[in-house]
């Protein structure tokens, strides 16, 4: 690809990405349709989508993607209706809240809250913007859960697919004996620092 005038940079990116979908719904709340997010449907938004997740204002849902990744979730928003902004076109868009958790309880806690949820390091608790027809990535850290909560508005969702992102890189060791827990302790070290070696080893 033709950089043209662009200053590229020393710094080298050579990650992998790839669509997971959620293997499936632990919790939700004011949410109807929800189990369509199990589906493996395409990102591709389209004009007439009826096929949708609907989360009610404050509504959410908790999705599990089977296994700890790196990465962020790709929202593909049918539509949005915000009851608090005036004219037609402007309830278009709204806000909703997600938050990215290792475990169920971290997906399901606040920030500052007296268990010490944090956002240091990477922001796991947002609130971002949302609207009509759109697709859109979020997030940038490591998670099994995700919590979609609908916050000023309703929406509907198409799709909601955790984005992996890692480095494709050949595992050179290997360790194998015959204490099957041992071998799984090994297993989950090895890929725990795959995970963390995106531009460096973190």
């Amino acid at each position: 690809m033709p950089l043209y005038d662009l200053r590229e940079s020393n710094e080298k990116i050579s990650t992998v990405r790839k669509y997971i979908v959620p293997s499936r719904i632990v919790d939700g709340k004011d949410v109807d349709n929800e189990k369509v997010l199990l589906c493996d449907s395409t990102s591709q938004t389209a004009i007439g989508t009826t096929d949708t997740a609907h989360l009610h204002e404050n509504g959410y849902v908790l999705l599990d993607f089977g296994s700890e990744i790196h990465g962020g979730i790709c929202l593909n928003i049918a539509s949005v209706f915000n009851h608090k902004q005036q004219g037609s076109y402007d309830k278009s868009y709204g806000k909703a809240r997600l938050v990215f958790g290792e475990s169920v309880s971290e997906a399901m806690s606040t920030v500052g809250d007296e268990n010490g949820a944090l956002n240091d390091h990477a922001f796991r608790d947002m609130t971002v913007d949302v609207c009509t027809l759109s697709t859109r990535i979020f997030g940038n850290t490591g998670f099994r859960f995700v919590k979609i909560q609908a916050v000023d508005c309703e929406f509907k969702i198409k799709s909601a697919k955790a984005v992996l992102e890692y480095r494709d890189l050949e595992y050179k060791g290997s360790f194998r004996c015959d204490d099957d827990m041992l071998n799984k302790v090994f297993d989950t070290a090895a890929y725990t620092v795959h995970l963390n070696m995106q531009n460096y080893i973190w």
